[in-house]
């Protein structure tokens, strides 16, 4: 003969039953959410790094400068932040990468998908590639992998918590389940009782059935059940609070990683001045508040003297340190509101706000002096020569009222003074297009 089961038992299993079910498909779509939410999260990171870093990348691909993409970049492998970079010539060619081994994996921007997913030296990650545009062109691309292992571990913990609640509540389920079943297997037996008496004329006398009671008993239940419902959910939510603080610090780091490719973006690696990039942001901002307020501003282009020469002759290394030299002494002569700016090569530019032509081409002779006192305690290296400098000085809205033009006009009275002799300033001006020299 089948045994069969209990009302107990079987209001046990379907007490289980839905409660097993609910916690899955709960925790199935809370794992979805978190896991598209993190993937959208590191692509977005992967992708911001690789727009910050593209633009600083352009001038050196477009000049072959491929020894000085190493410096560029960060070192890869930092966790918690970026894991690699590469970057591609116009070609689709890495030509620089860290660490090295991510150039056997990176794929550039031309390859279809700019986003890319995978394992490096045992470290997944999430990676976005987007091309190298200078003056117009595309010369080359860039292609930047986060490191998912943060996101993983959080990931992780909240699968941990998301289980332990479940077991929780499935033991509360299970408990629940069997204090009804046998509530209800009792006043089933009740009512059988008071069903048999009827059927054999017994009811005189009979007792009342304990139904209103027992309802009572199992509000009263309910209640403590919901009291370590809520004690589980405000346990829940200290571990949530926990998880946010810990996201927050990690998106924090985010922001830091940032703002340091930012700062990469808009400096020059050998001088540490600020660069093309930065100056054409400030010249334009500078520009609008001087139209706003009907303020002068002014642009000197400096370039060294047969700097070729001296770096022919001393070698790259003393040119460089010449480059240095120069760009402090221009940094110590510069007032807190002026822009200095390594231009390129040995040439660099100042940007003057609320300076006139008089003020402008005074600066530009201190500069010079300057530049000159800080190359002659250089240590006299190669045939003995020390570069000199040159200026060029373009002002608004004398000279014109465009910062592309005024840029332009600065850099076409620095060649009028190379021509003139050198070791001079000419000032560009805006009658009739002639200069005038000191």
């Amino acid at each position: 003969m089948q045994r069969r089961l209990s009302i107990r038992t079987w209001a046990a299993l379907l007490g289980l039953g839905i409660a097993g079910l609910t916690v899955v498909l709960v925790g199935c779509v809370a794992d979805l959410v978190v896991g598209q939410w993190l993937d959208h999260t590191m692509e977005a990171s992967a992708r911001s790094g690789a727009e910050l870093l593209a633009p600083s990348l352009g001038s050196l691909l477009e000049n072959g400068e491929l020894e000085r993409l190493e410096d560029r970049l960060p070192a890869g492998g930092s966790e918690h932040r970026f894991a690699a970079w590469v970057v591609f010539d116009a070609a689709g060619q890495p030509v620089a990468a860290a660490p090295p081994g991510a150039a056997r994996i990176a794929h550039g921007p031309g390859s279809g998908e700019p986003s890319q997913k995978g394992s490096l030296e045992g470290i997944p990650f999430v990676a976005w590639s987007v091309p190298v545009i200078h003056d117009g062109q595309v010369v080359g691309g860039v292609w930047v992998a986060v490191d998912l292992r943060p996101g993983q571990r959080f990931r992780n913990r909240f699968k941990a918590h998301v289980g332990a609640a479940a077991v929780m509540a499935l033991v509360v389920a299970g408990v629940f389940s069997l204090l009804f079943g046998a509530r209800l297997a009792r006043s089933l037996r009740s009512m059988e009782g008071v069903l048999w008496r009827v059927l054999r004329g017994q009811a005189d006398g009979m007792e009342q059935p304990a139904g209103p009671a027992e309802l009572g008993d199992m509000v009263d239940r309910l209640l403590a059940i919901a009291r370590e419902l809520e004690g589980s959910r405000r346990s829940l939510e200290g571990q949530v609070a926990e998880l946010r603080k810990e996201l927050e610090v990690r998106v924090a780091e985010a922001r830091d990683a940032n703002r340091l490719l930012l700062d990469i973006a808009n400096r020059d690696p050998l001088t540490g001045l600020a660069n093309r990039r930065r100056l054409e942001q400030e010249l334009e901002r500078h520009m609008e508040l001087a139209r706003r307020h009907d303020l002068p501003v002014a642009v000197v282009m400096l370039d060294l003297d047969h700097f070729k020469r001296y770096n022919d002759t001393a070698g790259h290394l003393a040119g460089d340190t010449l480059l240095r030299a120069v760009a402090q002494a221009l940094r110590e002569r510069a007032r807190a509101t002026d822009v200095v700016v390594r231009w390129g090569g040995d040439e660099f530019c100042v940007l003057l706000p609320g300076t006139a032509p008089d003020g402008a081409v005074r600066a530009a002779r201190n500069m010079i002096e300057a530049i000159e006192a800080a190359v002659r305690q250089l240590p006299k290296v190669g045939d003995g020569h020390l570069p000199g400098a040159s200026a060029g000085v373009a002002c608004f809205p004398e000279d014109t009222e465009e910062a592309e033009a005024l840029i332009r006009l600065a850099d076409q009275a620095l060649y009028r003074a190379k021509e003139a002799g050198r070791g001079r300033v000419v000032r560009w001006a805006a009658s009739g297009g002639g200069t005038g020299s000191t």
